[in-house]
């Protein structure tokens, strides 16, 4: 038999879970991609930075290009391509890694650090810098495509920690949720557990009780047709009541007389006329008693549905 109680405690939890599960979902998205975009604006700025330590010139319409880049930024993956395509420069971390330019300018992607440390990389075109004096008419200005990598481990970590942190919480809350469900439905119950109780001490005595109505208006229905009912059983108890005290009566008289009969007839002896006379008015009295009982045995089958009332 299942449990009201058990039955909304479960959906409360259920729907609770779901509720905090998808907020959390929510949660985790917004601050992924928060964090994943200042880790790319950080990603251009180093691509912003690479591109401007490197100097084109322009020599008889062909550029060359000229890279400065610090001792200090060898460690990092990188790769410079000019507008050719070909390559200017490119750190050793970058041929390890296998690093290659992006499929197209801005777009995003992952690989695996020479140390085995995730990396986010993207490409992005610049303009080179270059001297005013060497422009040629008609040639377009000298562009640097850039593609660069950087470690992304301390995201990786903290998105982890994040994810942790809201099954986390997702999950005591789920708990505590329970907790205070349980509660509350067991304090907004608690006037069925006192009416159960109530209903328990009721009997054949006690018919003419009545419950008083609850404070509560949803058991306001139910406590009207339950007094209801008492007052309907207490009327059929008053009524069998009278009919047993009426069938009674009108089984005592001939009983009483049959009995009166064979008593004085066995008083003394009698003639066989008086005999007869004696057993004529006890068949009489027990057919009176015959009548009476196929009226009773009758009137049971009608309140058993035994007997169609045409």
């Amino acid at each position: 038999m299942s449990s009201i109680r058990g039955r909304v405690l479960a959906g409360a939890i259920v729907t609770a879970g779901a509720v905090l599960a998808a907020s959390g979902c929510a949660v985790y998205m917004l601050l992924r991609a928060s964090l994943l975009g200042e880790f790319d604006a950080g990603l251009q700025l180093q691509a912003r930075s690479l591109a401007a330590m490197v100097e084109a010139h322009i020599d008889g319409g062909r550029v060359r290009y000229h890279p400065e880049i610090p001792e200090d930024w060898q460690g990092m993956a990188y790769v410079l391509r000019g507008a050719d395509g070909g390559i200017i420069v490119r750190s050793a971390p970058a041929v390890a890694a296998g690093l290659v330019p992006g499929a197209a300018v801005g777009v995003v992607g992952t690989l695996r650090l020479p140390d085995g440390a995730p990396a986010r990389f993207a490409t992005w075109t610049f303009a080179a810098a270059a001297e005013a004096d060497e422009a040629v008419p008609g040639m377009p200005a000298p562009t640097i495509k850039v593609t660069t990598a950087r470690a992304a481990d301390g995201i990786e970590l903290a998105l982890s920690r994040l994810r942790w942190v809201l099954a986390s919480v997702t999950a005591a809350a789920c708990v505590v949720a329970g907790v205070v469900m349980g509660w509350i439905l067991t304090r907004a119950l608690a006037p069925l557990d006192q009416l159960a109780a109530r209903i328990a001490t009721l009997d054949d005595r006690s018919l003419g009780t009545r419950l008083p109505l609850p404070e509560q208006r949803e058991l306001a229905p139910v406590i009207g047709r339950l007094n209801a009912l008492l007052a309907g059983l207490d009327q059929a108890f008053a009524k069998e009541k009278s009919f047993n005290a009426a069938i009674a009566h009108e089984l005592r008289t001939p009983l009483a007389g049959l009995l009166t009969t064979i008593e004085v007839c066995r008083s003394r002896e009698r003639t066989p006329e008086e005999y007869r006379e004696a057993l004529a008015a006890c068949q009489a009295m027990a057919g009176e008693l015959r009548a009476l009982i196929e009226r009773l045995l009758l009137l049971a089958k009608l309140d058993a549905g035994l007997v169609a009332i045409s």
